[in-house]
């Protein structure tokens, strides 16, 4: 009789139990609705916060596992449900950490469900129905606080062991990050410790490859000349090789640099088999290509490049910092470049002022030696009834007198001709000269000077007018001759040549002489300011650098041109252009 009776109430417990699961199915949306207006009242910043992130699931899942629980008889059955509740809980506990959640929210939000949910169980026990069903009211509670309990417990654990799991990652990551800090200023102490050019770009591109763990660098400096970043083919890489540094020097990398420093941002692609701008890079083993641009505060001065074998993304942190990195490389660079611009001013003020010295000293005997020959002819002279000199002797000194005048004459000529040309103040005056009168005028002047030398000359009976200036285009003439007798050896031809040229547009002057000739890498500077190509024969010649120098500038102020041909051992030949007079044009 007493174990039939105890096996009914057992089963009028489970019964009892399944019909309360199934009210509480029923009646879940009323729970949920009750818990939510309640916690609005209790914790109106905690309710904003749940707002953002569908409130209502976990709820939902909690209730689910209660009602399980209230159905869970054996053993195997409540052990699953275990299972579900403590999985339950790490995945809610982990994810709220994760939103800023702390435990005592979740803890309060756990006691405010578990109030609805026993107040919809006191709602079924004063319904008419339920008298119907015998049942022990303390045993429901009992299992419904269990369930929740059991929740409550779980929630606890999974948030303790999710806030200690990522309390770890944020020290790794902390760690990770002081790492690569110290590495940024490690790398970027090397870079500094030298204002070397050459030193400073190949260190920024092998501290760029160590800094992130890549298989190639290269940095692309500005320059003005390309317009556009270009990398050096000799330093400033590091791992790259011939086929990537012209892949990056390539006219598609023109305007991608262009885009990257306009933008001020850089540029990160992952997979470069996935883009079709790079697609070929593929070919010779590049994967992932990132590009940074290099900036100080008031300039971008060009870009970083790096390339890896392997396919790969930087993360946020990864960028910020190697973006760092850039500016200390681009400062250091930037610093390299001014230093050598210093040094190479230095060089050049050097240069100018041994150049300055030389010319003084040049200029002064070239003035002296005139002189001196006008003055000891002069007194020569002024004695001559008392030195008893002969007709012929008198004449002779009477005619160097006029060749050192003009001599004279000629050196104070190119020096003022040199301080119009520099201060700006060359004027321009094109006029119709008669090529073939105004060559003869100034080849005149040298019947004394030619010595030994032979002068050819071949100039066409043409009438026709150059544009230019009779003076102007004489003291050309009588410099370029000049050079042509002082650097030819006795007995050596000087030739004169006109002709017209470019269907008559324009003429052709050639003065050719037999001397030593001019190396090639000479012939493009010897029209620069006091610059003499030091050969043995121009050691032992006086000259003060000049005459090149005007002759260009005249020549080239009235649209000619003007250079040289040369051959060693055999002579120079300089050739003038000059345009042919048109009254129309003018």
């Amino acid at each position: 009789m007493n174990q039939n009776s105890g096996y009914s109430q057992s089963k009028d417990n489970a019964t009892s139990l399944t019909n309360v699961a199934k009210y509480l199915k029923k009646d879940s949306q009323r729970i949920l609705n009750e818990w939510w207006e309640a916690i609005k009242k209790e914790s109106p910043s905690f309710a904003e916060l749940e707002k953002l992130r569908n409130p209502e699931l976990y709820h939902e899942q909690s209730l689910e596992l209660i009602i399980k629980a209230l159905m869970a008889y054996t053993r195997k059955e409540q052990d699953t449900l275990l299972d579900q509740v403590n999985r339950m809980a790490r995945e809610m506990a982990s994810e709220r950490l994760r939103q800023g959640f702390q435990m005592k929210d979740l803890l309060m939000s756990l006691a405010v469900f578990r109030r609805a949910v026993l107040d919809s169980v006191q709602r079924m026990l004063q319904s008419r129905l339920w008298v119907a069903f015998p049942a022990s009211v303390m045993q429901m509670e009992k299992r419904i606080n269990e369930a929740m309990d059991i929740q409550v417990a779980a929630v606890a654990e999974a948030y303790m062991t999710a806030r200690d799991s990522i309390i770890r990652h944020r020290e790794e990551t902390m760690r990770f990050h002081n790492y690569q800090l110290g590495k940024l200023n490690d790398l970027s102490n090397r870079i500094g410790q030298t204002l070397d050019m050459v030193k400073v770009m190949n260190s920024a591109a092998a501290a760029l490859c160590e800094m992130a763990e890549l298989s190639a660098g290269a940095v692309a400096l500005h320059e003005q000349k390309a317009g556009h970043p270009q990398i050096h083919p000799d330093y400033g890489h590091h791992g790259c090789t011939n086929e990537i540094i012209n892949w990056l020097n390539s006219s598609l990398f023109v305007e991608i640099s262009g885009e990257i420093v306009e933008r001020e941002r850089p540029l990160v692609i992952m997979s470069v088999a996935d883009d079709a701008r790079f697609s070929n890079a593929v070919a010779f083993g590049v994967s992932s290509l990132l590009c940074i641009p290099l900036k100080t505060a008031d300039k971008i001065v060009g870009v970083m490049y790096g390339a890896d074998y392997i396919v790969r993304d930087f993360s946020p942190h990864e960028v910020n910092l190697l973006l760092t990195f850039a500016n200390q490389a681009a400062l250091a660079i930037e610093n390299a470049r001014l230093y050598t611009e210093v040094q190479n001013a230095y060089v050049e003020l050097k240069e100018l002022d041994r150049v300055k010295d030389e010319f003084v000293s040049i200029a002064s005997h070239e003035i002296r030696t005139p002189l001196a020959l006008i003055k000891g002819y002069a007194s020569t002279l002024l004695r001559a009834e008392q030195l008893k000199l002969s007709p012929e002797k008198e004449q002779r000194f009477i005619n160097g007198i006029d060749e050192a005048s003009n001599r004279l004459i000629t050196l104070i000529d190119n020096l003022l001709s040199v301080s119009r040309i520099e201060s700006g103040r060359f004027r321009i005056n094109p006029q119709p000269v008669n090529i073939r009168e105004a060559i003869n005028h100034a080849i005149s002047t040298f019947q004394e000077q030619l010595g030994n030398h032979e002068l050819e000359i071949d100039l066409a009976h043409d009438e026709a007018r150059a544009r230019c200036n009779r003076d102007q285009f004489e003291q050309v003439i009588i410099n370029l001759v000049s050079n042509a007798i002082k650097y030819s050896p006795e007995g050596a031809k000087i030739s004169v040549g006109v002709r017209r040229i470019d269907e008559g547009e324009k003429f052709e002057i050639r003065i050719s002489d037999q001397g030593s000739g001019i190396a090639q890498e000479h012939l493009t500077r010897i029209f620069e300011k006091f610059y003499r190509v030091e050969t043995g024969l121009t050691r032992k010649t006086q000259g003060t650098g000049l005459g090149l120098y005007i002759c260009k500038n005249i020549i080239t102020s009235y649209g000619g041109e003007i250079w040289a041909e040369s051959v060693i051992g055999q002579g120079t030949t300089f050739v003038i252009t000059l345009q042919v007079w048109k009254v129309d044009a003018e």
